[in-house]
């Protein structure tokens, strides 16, 4: 969905001519919605859960993926005034509340988290990062202001100050109630949620959650272990997918209370 409508024509018809060529049965190939994509996770989660551990009415997903952020839920009330749908599930009736935050995703809510650093010191080619652990530094191309390093700081309350400000919670609201930049999105009361994604990865990398475990998690937890995690240095926790942990830890914090309206508890 980043790919302009030119860009995607020759992906998609490419696409089309291969299956077509298959022998496979084809009607269409298209880029779906991400308010879609979110309901294809609900689907999936629900089946799983209803399998597993017996009906959860009110159930609720979370995906924190690269480009995105899908938040998608079958309120308690059953109003719901904007970006619902009405699904036909074995013999039941749902309808649940579906929106997609694009840019919102880890790797392009990093892009614009090193965009907001750069139009702080616009002239220093290094700029100060206090979403990544000191002694970790490189160098990455930020939109309208060229090549720049990162220097990390490992500073996790100026992280959650920066993080939040990528919500853009001075948006304003035409249809309350809104979560964040300004969108329509009913109350969770009730709502339990289940989350998948960078928001596993994160937690697991904090060691909050084991490799294939479910655990209920508190967005006080997530807080205290990614200041923990961030006031390291870079020496003692350096891997290969270690480097997101810090800014994601703050991230994900400012999305579960400002975009998804939960409690810190």
């Amino acid at each position: 969905r980043l790919l302009s409508e030119m860009e995607q024509v020759p992906i998609w018809s490419a696409v089309e001519a291969a299956i077509t060529a298959s022998g496979f049965e084809f009607a269409a190939a298209h880029t779906i919605a991400g308010g879609y994509e979110g309901l294809f996770n609900w689907l999936t989660n629900k089946y799983v859960l209803q399998t597993t551990l017996g009906k959860d009415v009110f159930l609720g997903c979370l995906d924190y993926g690269g480009a995105s952020f899908q938040v998608t839920f079958a309120p308690a009330s059953g109003v719901i005034q904007d970006f619902g749908y009405r699904l036909r599930v074995d013999s039941s009736q749902e309808r649940v509340y579906s929106y997609s935050y694009m840019r919102s995703g880890q790797d392009q809510a990093m892009l614009r988290y090193a965009k907001a650093l750069a139009s702080r010191s616009q002239e220093s080619p290094i700029l100060d990062s206090p979403c990544h652990n000191q002694g970790f530094n490189f160098s990455m191309n930020v939109a309208g202001a060229g090549e720049r390093t990162l220097r990390g700081t490992g500073d996790y309350s100026k992280c959650k100050e920066l993080t939040q400000a990528l919500l853009n919670q001075q948006n304003e609201c035409l249809l309350e109630p809104c979560a964040a930049q300004g969108v329509y999105q009913p109350p969770p009361t009730g709502v339990k949620f289940w989350a998948r994604g960078a928001l596993f990865f994160t937690a697991n990398g904090l060691g909050l959650v084991d490799w294939g475990d479910a655990k209920a998690l508190s967005t006080n937890q997530i807080s205290a272990k990614g200041a923990e995690f961030c006031a390291k240095p870079w020496a003692d926790v350096a891997s290969k997918y270690s480097q997101s942990f810090c800014f994601s830890s703050a991230y994900i914090v400012a999305m579960l209370i400002q975009r998804v309206c939960l409690s810190a508890q």
